[in-house]
């Protein structure tokens, strides 16, 4: 039986779900391609520092999910 609450709750899942991904995917980019990038990377310290806030945030990893 379908009840009002029932989408509210199949929402919550996937609401959670994405956030593990999300927090998973944001300490992969932290541990595995940052390192990468910064021994690759020609760019100047600050556009680096900057690079790096980017990609080990939250917002980094949409970003980079969304491409």
């Amino acid at each position: 039986m379908v009840t009002p609450f029932s989408g509210a709750k199949i929402t919550g899942v996937l609401l959670f779900a994405l956030g593990i991904i999300l927090v998973w995917f944001s300490a992969f980019l932290y541990f595995a391609v940052l390192p990468i990038l910064d021994k690759l990377s020609v760019l100047a310290d600050d556009q680096q520092y900057m690079l790096n806030h980017l990609l080990s945030g939250t917002i980094g990893s949409l970003v980079v999910i969304s491409l």
